[in-house]
């Protein structure tokens, strides 16, 4: 390994490893030689910040006294405090081998190999600083480090337990007993050590950023805000700490935010992998997909074996359309994870995974494995449903399906995310009531005149997509995703108070939700917003943009709650994960899009998927006409169409169009059929 590679390594080791103990020069150093003044000057420099010229004074000590032990201490234990921690264990190496009574020295230079990873090293010297001062919490904090690093874990515990045996408010083991359940997946048991050791040391600053971790896996956003945001404040230079705040940030879907946190820790840290791997997951989900790979191909560059960095290349390469570019990243990633489900859906998913009754049994092993993530016994099952589908096996696809959906709905269900169909079917009821074509009209007073929005609406999986690809065509079409109106009108279309902003809406809050949706997104002459549930919101949306285009997707029942059910969604759609639910989520739509049909009359236009796959010129040229738009026969050349997709149909719509998706539900049928015979 060469020494950028090394220090590459050092700097993760310092993340993970951050609670190893050091005691400072100041303690180090007790000799009274004649050189003594000048190695107190040095660290009265270090102290006051003026790191450079302690270093150089004391090498220039060593230059004139080259066996000065304490010269030799105080260097090393200074180029600690550096982050320098190869250089410093060579200095430290030195020291010990002439020094076999100092625990402290010891205890330091186990920290230090622990830092540079070289853990049965550490595992040595800490076992010898116990055996000189077995009252040394330092050291046992060390030796856990060591046996915890080694997978020694009984004897990590065991080590641990001893440091707080011997202090229970010693900030550094609260937070190593802390880091050891959360590694271990135990937030839980994590959360309630980080919180004593912030009380027992409020300047710990790596109590604080763990603390948060604990806090955002657990989902207690706030805190873990909160938590995130002190440790920032201990310590600004903190990489992990600007990392830990991104995550939070992004855990609340403020991705443009946390990618900025991710970029400060990028600064500070150019070599933090896991931080350039975060931004290009940001990036990605703020709909900056070119960014994101940069981002990615970033992260690939610091640390090639990162199969999260390959999976996010893999990502944003099917989103553009590059698909040879994408099988090749996801491969790249099973290279150095065999077992990585996120390549393994999404290679199945592009059909690059092979068939082999091997591969199979790997995935079949992981959906049925207790032990594994609930995401990752998800993504095995759906890809077995991608692969038995392309075999025509579709009982076997089903089998897969039935249990990635359970798995889902288990974890939904776990998490406090459920489907209420007689909840949800009294609010399309109470919106169809309130939606009045008068009080949609009532809305235009107070509305944009703006024609630049095009709105793409209808359930997922019913051809959202490729209307979408179809427009985007278009020279004067630019389109901007699943963006959603609710970010820009959340406080008008949320749930509970929608139909009552119908009633008796606030022109001011109008007026500046209009403003904030036409700012955010791309500024062109015509912006397709294709965000499926906003079906829900037609009435408030046709009467905020008169004069926007207003398109619904639709497709044979059956199908679409087939496709739906097969799918292997990444949001909490709970309603998707049983059939039962899907079919009465369907029937809501349905009802809810008579109503729309009624109240808005020729300004909707509802597009079939049946009749774009059989006649697309036709379907396209009634689409661009809606829209008020001259014909352009570049709008046939969909696949093409630029910009990034990221919805599931991402691959699909950059191929020809193929029928065989017609009518998918009667082949399960007959196959569910004849299984039963």
């Amino acid at each position: 390994m060469n020494r950028k590679d090394r220090r590459k390594e050092q700097a993760e080791q310092k993340r993970l490893n951050g609670t190893a103990q050091k005691v400072s020069a100041k303690d180090l150093v007790r000799s009274d030689t004649a050189i003594q003044a000048r190695i107190n000057a040095a660290l009265a420099d270090a102290e006051a910040g003026r790191m450079s010229d302690a270093e150089g004074q004391l090498r220039r000590i060593l230059a004139d006294a080259p066996d000065s032990l304490d010269a030799v201490n105080a260097l090393g234990s200074l180029l600690f405090e550096l982050g320098r921690f190869e250089d410093a264990a060579d200095a430290l190496l030195t020291l010990a081998v002439n020094n076999g009574t100092d625990a402290a020295l010891h205890g330091t230079l186990a920290a230090c190999l622990n830092l540079l990873g070289r853990h049965t090293e550490a595992e040595a010297a800490a076992r010898f600083a116990t055996e000189l001062d077995p009252k040394s919490v330092a050291a046992f904090n060390n030796l856990a480090v060591a046996m915890e690093s080694q997978g020694k874990i009984d004897a990590a515990d065991a080590a641990m337990e001893q440091a707080l045996t011997l202090d229970p408010t010693n900030a550094d083991a609260l937070v190593n007993r802390g880091n050891r359940f959360l590694r271990a997946g135990e937030a839980d048991k994590a959360e309630p050590f980080y919180a004593k050791a912030r009380t027992a040391n409020p300047d710990n600053v790596i109590a604080a950023v763990n603390h948060a971790v604990a806090l955002r896996t657990l989902g207690h956003l706030d805190d873990a805000i909160e938590a995130a945001q002190a440790g920032i404040a201990l310590q600004s230079d903190y990489p992990e700490g600007h990392n830990t705040y991104g995550t939070v940030l992004a855990a609340m879907g403020d991705f443009d935010l946390a990618a900025e946190a991710f970029k400060r820790a990028l600064a500070l840290q150019p070599g933090f992998a896991g931080a350039a791997v975060n931004l290009g997951a940001a990036l990605y989900r703020a709909d900056d997909v070119e960014g994101a790979l940069s981002a990615y191909q970033n992260a690939v560059q610091l640390f090639p074996a990162a199969a999260a960095a390959h999976v996010g290349i893999g990502l944003c390469a099917t989103a553009l359309g590059k698909t040879d570019v994408a099988t090749i990243a996801f491969e790249a990633a099973l290279t150095h994870e065999p077992d990585n489900t996120e390549a393994l859906f999404n290679l199945a998913a592009l059909g690059g995974l092979d068939h082999s009754t091997d591969t199979w049994s790997q995935l079949a092993s992981i959906e049925n494995d207790a032990a594994r993530s609930v995401d990752d016994r998800v993504n095995a099952a759906f890809a077995l449903v991608e692969i038995f589908d392309r075999k025509k096996n579709y009982a076997l696809a089903m089998e897969h399906a039935d249990q990635g959906n359970a798995l889902r709905f288990e974890h939904l269900t776990n998490n406090g995310v459920t489907f209420d169909a007689e909840a949800y079917d009294a609010l399309v009821n109470e919106v169809i009531a309130t939606a009045t074509p008068k009080r949609i009209q009532a809305l235009s007073t107070m509305s944009s005149d703006s024609a630049m929005p095009i709105f793409v609406l209808g359930l997922p999986r019913s051809g959202t997509t490729l209307v979408e690809r179809i427009l985007a065509a278009h020279p004067a079409v630019t389109a901007a995703g699943e963006r959603g109106v609710t970010p820009a009108v959340a406080e008008l279309i949320s749930d509970a108070d929608y139909p009552e902003t119908l009633i008796d809406p606030d022109p001011d809050a109008v007026a500046d939700a209009v403003k904030a949706y036409l700012s955010s997104g791309p500024q062109a002459e015509r912006v397709i917003d294709k965000t499926p549930f906003n079906g829900l919101y037609l009435g408030l949306i046709a009467g905020l943009f008169p004069k926007a285009t207003l398109i619904r997707c639709r497709r044979n029942n059956a199908d679409t709650a087939l496709s739906c059910y097969l799918q292997n969604f990444r949001g909490d759609h709970a309603w998707s994960t049983r059939m039962a639910d899907i079919k009465r989520f369907i029937a809501a739509e349905d009802r809810l899009f008579d109503h729309w049909r009624a109240a808005l009359g020729s300004r909707l236009l509802e597009i079939n998927y049946e009749e774009i796959v059989t006649n697309l010129t036709a379907s396209a040229r009634t689409m661009i006409d809606h829209c008020g738009l001259s014909w352009s026969d570049m709008c046939l050349d969909y696949a093409n169409a630029p910009g990034a997709v990221k919805t599931a149909s991402n691959h699909q719509v950059r191929q020809p169009l193929y029928a065989s998706s017609i009518g998918r539900a009667a082949a399960y049928e007959q196959a569910h059929r004849e299984g039963n015979a």
